[in-house]
């Protein structure tokens, strides 16, 4: 006997249909390339996503075809990829930091047939256009004010190509182990090698991401992906903001310390992810806007460095504009006599597991309390947490 309760496919269309009709007004707030910023909703995403489906398949785009993006974290990027796994077609983001002639490798070898383009990188597509050997038509994420003249085969801008067909669209149906998307390693010898995403296994990781022991994403949350979209699907952030219905901030191209700053300050996310030489240039910005008395708080990975160059167990230079650490004799000596990572469990690993529990424990609490709570409990709430915060910081502290 099989059960019968929510008998349905794990496919990511139903993670923005689930947004689209439960967080319709939730906002998707990006910084575009062409200057202003632009915000629309889950609902809104969702509707104009079922158009970019029903104009691949007039372009002939069909169940198991790749389809390329080169582009940058956009709400348009957004919808190019509920738009093609709507159809069981396969998003290959191709990762612009590649050298050219691996950008056309991996676009052959994955045989695209369509590419979406943004802006910013139609100069590198028009000089080596040549060597793509597959693509068929180039949609640039644009709309006619801002379309420039371009030599790229088939070229047209988003915004006139999805305004040929009406939206009155359904999902395709396949089976939840279809490919859903693709990406090309950069790190390895020889060739890129391709990576496939099924449908069923971005679902599981979308769930697993908006849990409590991982990266807690909830309702209340306003998240800002910092990493590229063509970086392991942005480590999913994407799709776990709509499943968990938070609001979603978007950079696009403006990834320098400044204008990252000035995102927080003005749209105020509640988290963001990124990788550590992003961080990094951040906190060497804020140091410098601040005249030296803004520090990283305790617990970054900065301080914590600097208290071991302190003691002389590393040393510290700059390389090309990064800081870098080494151990020194002692450090080395220090490593040498540290626990074996492999060794079993002692009492504090047991006792720092509950920690950890408690800790997603408190962070559920939270959110259910921001979910449901009225307003005089949520600043109960807060300062509940704020005084834990305080004491865990004064146990610190203690001799």
């Amino acid at each position: 006997m099989l059960g019968l309760m929510q008998d349905w496919p794990l496919l990511l269309h139903c993670v923005i249909d689930h947004a689209a009709n439960f967080h319709g007004e939730r906002k998707i707030i990006t910084r575009s390339v062409e200057g202003p910023i632009h915000t629309t909703n889950y609902r809104e995403v969702r509707a104009r996503a079922l158009k970019v489906s029903q104009r691949l398949q007039r372009d002939g785009i069909k169940l198991g075809d790749r389809v390329a993006t080169l582009a940058w974290n956009t709400w348009r990027h957004l919808e190019t990829w509920y738009g093609i796994t709507g159809i069981g077609a396969i998003y290959h983001t191709v990762n612009p930091r590649l050298f050219p002639e691996q950008i056309c490798w991996i676009v052959n070898h994955a045989e695209d047939r369509m590419m979406f383009v943004d802006l910013t990188f139609l100069p590198i597509l028009e000089k080596h256009a040549a060597g793509l050997k597959t693509i068929e038509r180039y949609v640039i994420l644009t709309d006619r004010a801002h379309m420039p003249q371009t030599n790229l085969k088939n070229a047209v801008a988003y915004e006139d190509w999805i305004a040929e067909v009406d939206g009155d669209f359904k999902w395709v149906e396949f089976d939840e182990n279809t490919a859903a998307g693709m990406c090309y390693t950069s790190g390895t010898t020889g060739n890129p090698k391709g990576v496939v995403y099924s449908h069923r296994s971005s679902f599981l990781h979308t769930m697993g991401t908006c849990t409590a022991n991982g990266m807690g994403v909830g309702a209340s949350d306003s998240v800002l992906p910092i990493v590229s979209m063509y970086h392991a699907n942005a480590w999913g952030l994407p799709y776990a903001a709509l499943m968990a219905g938070a609001d979603l901030v978007l950079p696009d191209c403006h990834l320098d310390a400044r204008s990252l700053i000035d995102m927080v300050e003005k749209l105020r996310p509640t988290m963001a992810g990124a990788v550590p030489t992003i961080w990094n240039d951040v906190m060497r910005r804020l140091e410098e806007m601040s005249g030296g008395l803004w520090r990283p708080s305790p617990g970054s990975v900065y301080p914590q460095l600097q208290m071991l160059e302190d003691e002389g167990l590393v040393r510290s230079s700059e390389v090309e504009g990064s800081r870098t650490f080494t151990l020194t004799e002692a450090g080395q000596a220090e490593a040498e006599q540290a626990a074996v990572p492999w060794q079993a469990p002692g009492e504090t690993d047991e006792l720092v597991r509950g920690l950890r529990l408690g800790m997603g424990q408190l962070m559920s609490a939270a959110k259910q309390l921001a979910g449901a709570g009225e307003t005089t409990q949520i600043e109960r709430g807060i300062a509940v947490i704020q005084k834990a915060r305080k004491e865990l910081y004064q146990i610190l502290a203690e001799d």
